[in-house]
């Protein structure tokens, strides 16, 4: 029952005021999110990452670069899951991104991962053909079919320049909806609202689409027939 939030710009920029921000809603969250954080950031050679056990607000200070994406994350552990640097996110793999923000019980996959989020990621990341949208609603479908239960599945997968957001729950909607603004040249998708400006709600069970460009693309026919 993590907090997320996903941030690109036309323009390299700097990361210490959003992050502030989303510091300060982790700390104030209803659910602690104390548990760790990380945070990645794009480059010419794919994504680098840091990742911390600390509390999101106690971080040390660390320099980072300007980047035009960045994905963070701050995590509220599972029991069932140690605090332990190889369970935080952002998990990363060359020129892919994850993370994650739900809680999928008994999941029955015979894949890598230490968790339900970790074999999720390896499920996106395995097959460089598929095209990305086709792929998470596909992937979607069968967590909730290799699930006891889906509380919630709510994810963000960067793959090369394109950006995808899932949302599904079946719980909660003032808590897992997740929420995205947009000027055109800037987009933000966080697990709420980080500042004052109007933001929108990713309906339940939508797939969002985030192009480099900017350019947002909804696939909401195609995930209610492929999560029937």
């Amino acid at each position: 029952m993590c907090r997320f939030a996903y941030l690109q710009d036309d323009h390299p920029f700097d990361i210490e005021t959003w992050l502030h921000r989303f510091a300060n809603k982790c700390r104030r969250s209803r659910e602690f999110q104390g548990d760790g954080w990380g945070i990645a950031w794009w480059t010419d050679r794919g994504w680098q990452s840091h990742v911390s056990l600390d509390p999101i607000w106690e971080r040390t200070s660390i320099r980072m670069p300007q980047a035009t994406r960045f994905l963070i994350h701050a995590r509220s552990a599972h029991p069932d899951h140690p605090i332990a640097l190889h369970n935080n996110m952002p998990f990363v793999a060359g020129h892919q991104a994850f993370v994650f923000n739900g809680e999928c019980q008994g999941v029955r996959l015979s894949v890598p991962g230490s968790s339900g989020a970790a074999k999720l990621f390896h499920l996106l990341r395995v097959d460089h053909y598929e095209n990305g949208p086709q792929r998470c609603l596909r992937i979607a479908s069968l967590m909730e079919q290799r699930s006891r239960r889906v509380r919630a599945n709510n994810f963000v997968w960067a793959r090369g320049p394109e950006t995808h957001v899932y949302t599904q729950f079946d719980e909660l909607p003032e808590y897992f909806t997740v929420h995205f603004r947009s000027t055109g040249r800037q987009v933000i998708v966080a697990s709420e609202p980080l500042d004052d400006y109007p933001w929108l709600g990713l309906p339940n069970r939508q797939l969002m689409t985030v192009t480099r460009s900017g350019r947002i693309d909804f696939h909401e026919q195609e995930l209610q027939s492929c999560a029937s």
